[in-house]
Parts: C-alpha cells; sequence; structure tokens
C-alpha cells in the first residue's frame, strides 16, 4: 500500500525538481540603491516629466496615470508589456514603472523605480510597495517559469534611461 502512493507521488515529486518555482517578487530596488535611482536635474518640474515620459514612452512603456502625493511632488506611472509566456495558460509579463518629480530649487528632482507585472498586476508586496501602494495580491506568489520576476529587468532599463537623461542634459547645457 505504501509502495503505490509513492509511486503515484513520484512524477509529482520530479516534475517539481525539473520545473523550479520562481516567486514573483522584488523591485528594481533589489538592483539599484537610492542614490543610482535618483537624477538632479536643472529643469523644472514639468519640463523634467515631458522628457521622462518621452523616454519611457519609447521604451514601450506609456504613461498610465499621474498623482500628487505631497504639495509639488507628483508621481507618474508608466505600463508595459515584454512578452507573454505559454505555460497552461498564457501570461502576460510586464513591467510598471514609478518617476517621483518634485520641485528642488531651480530645477528637479527624480527618482526612478519598477516592478515587474504577471497579467497587467504588479507584483509588488507590503513589504516592497510601489510609490502608489500596493494592493495587486500577487507579489511572493509562484509560478513555474524559469525567467524570476524580480526587478532585473526594471533596473536596467532605469539605468539605460537615467543615463539618457543625463547625456541629454549635459549636451543642453553645453548648447547654451
Amino acid at each position: 500500500m505504501r509502495i503505490s502512493r509513492l509511486v503515484l507521488l513520484l512524477p509529482l515529486l520530479l516534475g517539481a525538481a525539473c520545473f523550479p518555482l520562481r516567486y514573483t517578487s522584488g523591485s528594481s530596488w533589489r538592483y539599484l540603491s537610492y542614490e543610482q535611482s535618483h537624477f538632479t536635474s536643472a529643469q523644472p518640474p514639468d519640463e523634467l516629466a515631458l522628457r521622462v515620459i518621452d523616454l519611457l514612452t519609447r521604451r514601450g512603456f506609456p504613461l498610465v496615470n499621474r498623482k500628487e502625493t505631497a504639495p509639488g511632488k507628483l508621481v507618474y506611472q508608466f505600463k508595459g508589456l515584454r512578452e507573454t509566456v505559454t505555460e497552461l495558460d498564457s501570461t502576460a509579463i510586464g513591467s510598471v514603472f514609478y518617476a517621483e518629480i518634485e520641485p528642488l530649487g531651480t530645477g528637479s528632482s527624480l527618482v526612478l523605480s519598477g516592478w515587474a507585472t504577471r497579467n497587467g498586476w504588479e507584483t509588488c508586496t507590503k513589504e516592497d510597495p510601489t510609490p502608489l501602494g500596493c494592493n495587486s495580491g500577487i507579489g511572493g506568489s509562484s509560478w513555474t517559469d524559469v525567467r524570476p520576476l524580480n526587478g532585473r529587468e526594471e533596473a536596467e532599463l532605469i539605468r539605460g534611461t537615467l543615463i539618457e537623461l543625463s547625456m541629454t542634459e549635459k549636451a543642453g547645457m553645453a548648447a547654451r
């Protein structure tokens, strides 16, 4: 009797070994410090916001929301898809980015952060909330895919965006 249970459970145990579970939690903060996610601009907040909107939209992440979270501090939310994965069903993998912009003297300050999304839901957790909070409920859930949704791709996009912002800011200052 015990052997028959083991025979029934063996395929399940072997299947779990072949397809390890990945956890959908984490954000760009796992890979980038605050300093690496921060940009200071000589431009006023509205002009910096337009540049960020242009850069992220060109990368496939259009603006979907804008909210004032404190006097003078605006949070812009961008969302887009990276790929569709087919396991037992189709899973849309994407990213959500937040640009927190506020006045800083005569210029402005920008902090970029990002989270992976699964079927449009952010993979945030209560311990790792987005700038607009976390109510998706899928953070920390598991799935059997070889690509973990841990924030690495979001961190890479943020690095590239901040480098481009820095280069265009320096070019603009040199042209004046």
